[in-house]
C-alpha cells in the first residue's frame, strides 16, 4: 500500500495530473478539428453512417471503406459516382 506521504505516491499524483492536462488541452485544441471526435460519422461522398464501414482519407475526409478504396482505384473518382451517372 502506498502511503500519501511516500515520494512514489507524488510521483504518481504528477502522472495523473499532467495526464490530464494533457486530455484537458486535447479536447480544447484538438477535438474541435478530429472527424471522430466531432461526431461527423457520415461518408463524404455517399452519406453512409454505419460506423464499422468508416475511415478516414489521407486528406482526413470521413468517407465509408467501398469510397476511399473506390477513389484510390478510380484515379479519385469514387464509383458511386459512375454508377449513378
Amino acid at each position: 500500500m502506498i502511503d500519501e506521504t511516500d515520494e512514489e505516491f507524488e510521483e504518481i499524483q504528477e502522472r495523473i495530473d499532467k495526464d490530464a492536462k494533457r486530455a484537458e488541452a486535447y479536447f480544447r485544441e484538438v477535438a474541435p478539428l478530429d472527424p471522430w471526435v466531432r461526431g461527423r460519422f457520415v461518408c463524404q461522398c455517399c452519406g453512409e453512417t454505419d460506423n464499422r464501414f468508416l475511415t478516414l482519407d489521407h486528406a482526413e475526409r470521413m468517407l465509408c471503406f467501398n469510397c476511399n478504396y473506390g477513389r484510390a482505384l478510380n484515379d479519385e473518382v469514387c464509383p458511386h459516382a459512375r454508377v449513378s451517372k
